[in-house]
């Protein structure tokens, strides 16, 4: 794997975990909804993944997928 995947691949896991952790507020904002019940573990993963999957596409904006173009 080359070093400008490698480094982009960082930067969009990094986006993705910024972009989850920011809903992890939604515990303190609505606690009934955002607690340790079967349902509440549902719906804090279903916001983390709609968080990750935001930060992911912010992340795509701005550094697109990087294309080789040496012939190999």
């Amino acid at each position: 794997m080359n070093t400008t995947l490698r480094l982009w691949l960082q930067g969009a896991y990094a986006a993705i975990i910024s972009g989850g952790a920011g809903v992890l507020s939604n515990t303190l904002i609505a606690p009934a909804s955002f607690n340790t019940t079967h349902d509440g573990w549902r719906n804090l993963g279903i916001s983390f993944l709609v968080g990750g999957l935001s930060g992911l596409a912010l992340y795509l904006q701005r550094s697109p997928l990087p294309v080789d173009t040496t012939n190999k």
